[in-house]
């Protein structure tokens, strides 16, 4: 048989009662295949991978149609279950010398190569890429660094860290972020401690603003 799906994965959302779901492509062995409960209600979100037969149960190995992951719980709203094929990259067919041509072996071992590459397009495809007109080359990202933030360098022809100071910009306080991230106006002044202000009468206003002047002189 050919491997003429390029499916590599599938994403299930959870609703507290369903712990069944399809697995849509091909896999040789249960080794193969992946399961990962991505959990949104956690903070911060977590990513578990499952065992199988502690966290699921899995049947369908060397069906063209795939086969079925058998939850022991099942997902709850807020959390997804991904599965996905993952291939070894190790090559386990030995052809003997002279005979008739094993078609079978060599058929699977074509289908195990063929499901390599497709992992590594579905890994290829999640990664940052430059335009396929870009000369850049030898990009290459630095190290983590605490405080930095990435940026091209002056060349812009790589990743360096830098610093924001480095950027002529000047950190806010925490208090001017909580400001910053009102919505309106009002939300605003509540953050100022100023919802009176706009409700005093003119010569009032005019008062307070002489007094704020004077402090900060």
């Amino acid at each position: 048989m050919t491997l003429s799906s390029t499916t590599t994965k599938a994403g299930y959302g959870g609703d507290g009662s369903t712990t069944v779901f399809p697995v849509p492509f091909k896999f040789l062995e249960n080794g193969h295949v992946k399961a990962v409960l991505r959990d949104e209600t956690a903070v911060p979100v977590t990513e578990t991978t499952w065992v199988e037969n502690t966290h699921y149960t899995l049947t369908g190995a060397g069906n063209e149609a795939g086969g079925t992951v058998t939850a022991a719980s099942a997902p709850v709203s807020g959390q997804t279950l991904l599965i996905k094929r993952t291939v070894p990259e190790t090559q386990g067919t030995d052809l003997p010398l002279g005979g008739a041509f094993p078609s079978q072996s060599v058929e699977e071992a074509l289908d195990r190569l063929t499901m390599m590459v497709q992992a590594h397009s579905e890994e290829i495809a999640r990664t940052l890429l430059l335009p396929e007109t870009s000369d850049v080359t030898g990009l290459t990202l630095p190290a983590p660094a605490a405080g930095k933030i990435l940026t091209w360098n002056e060349a812009g022809d790589n990743l360096e860290n830098t610093s924001v100071a480095d950027l002529g910009l000047t950190p806010v306080s925490e208090f001017i972020e909580t400001l910053l991230d009102d919505v309106n106006a009002a939300a605003a002044r509540a953050t100022l401690g100023i919802d009176n202000f706009v409700n005093l009468p003119q010569r009032a206003k005019t008062a307070a603003r002489l007094a704020l002047w004077n402090l900060t002189k």
